[in-house]
């Protein structure tokens, strides 16, 4: 039993977080920056769409890792590239040494309810004998 919540509870937690997301993206833009190795990394969330950008040979602050909200910011706000139904991969507009990945925030949401119904039915107690109990009647005697 603890087994199975063991595995259960992180599925869930990871869905509610990218919901949580996903919601949150319509009120303002959430800007995640790491700064490893004189690159700049970074994710932005808005409109329910996600970009996730990785550019070189850029002057980097010395923050590690930096989270801002912009509250009513949108996704041309974030300067985002031009997208077919909310999917984008390619080179940030106008920068050779960059790599831009963009995708609706509704895609890890469904991938995630996906991996929570499989991780559910593979967890679930099994059930024992599998129907209810049958008298067998005696053979008749001669």
């Amino acid at each position: 039993m603890l087994r199975r919540w063991l595995i259960r509870v992180p599925c869930l937690l990871a869905l509610a977080f990218v919901v949580g997301v996903w919601v949150a993206s319509y009120f303002g833009a959430l800007v995640v920056a790491s700064y490893p190795g004189g690159r700049i990394c970074w994710a932005g969330f808005a409109q329910g769409l996600v970009q996730i950008d990785e550019q070189w040979n850029r002057p980097a602050p010395t923050d590690f890792v930096r989270f801002n909200f912009y509250h009513h910011q949108t996704a041309e706000d974030l300067y985002f590239d031009p997208t077919t139904l909310g999917f984008y991969l390619g080179q940030e507009s106008g920068m050779t040494d960059t790599f831009a990945l963009g995708f609706p925030l509704w895609l890890p949401a469904l991938l995630l309810a996906g991996l929570n119904w499989f991780v559910w039915r593979k967890t679930r107690a099994k059930r024992v004998g599998g129907a209810f109990p049958v008298e067998v009647s005696a053979a008749p005697s001669k």
